[in-house]
């Protein structure tokens, strides 16, 4: 023998719409070795990994990254780049220069060019001198993974 007691009953007067969680949206922030700050959307429950496969940064460190790490709204992911690694604007070839933020094929075939013609750089600075090639701007967006 059963028994059911019931209690309460109320009629809504709006429908209740649940959606699936997965299809929300999430913003995470981050902040590249250079101090530079983007973010990047992401449906809800998103693991690191999934950032990590939008992230431009070769010269990144993301060995202290876990990939399965669960992402939330609002986190920011701080990365820095790898110890001791760094592209010499003097040595590098027109390649190795590609891997810098924001220089492409063209401007990194300036610097060799640069290079080649006026001697090595002297100072990170001088590396503003190419024509028509790095601002202030990109500078600070590259120093953080530049040396001689």
């Amino acid at each position: 023998m059963f028994i059911f007691l019931l209690t309460g009953c109320s009629i809504l007067s709006k429908p209740i719409t649940l959606e699936d969680p997965k299809k929300a949206m999430i913003q995470v922030m981050v902040q590249f070795p250079d101090g530079s700050k983007y973010s990047y959307t992401l449906t809800n429950f998103s693991i690191m990994q999934d950032l990590l496969d939008k992230l431009d940064c070769k010269l990144c460190n993301m060995s202290q990254l876990n990939p399965l790490t669960i992402l939330k709204d609002g986190d920011l992911i701080v990365l820095s780049s790898v110890p001791g690694l760094s592209v010499s604007i003097n040595q590098a070839t027109r390649e190795e220069l590609m891997f810098l933020p924001g220089i492409g094929e063209s401007l990194a075939q300036r610097i060799v060019d640069y290079r080649t013609n006026f001697g090595l750089f002297q100072r990170l600075e001088d590396i503003m001198r190419i024509k028509g090639g790095i601002k202030m701007t990109l500078f600070n967006k590259i120093k953080a993974y530049i040396s001689l």
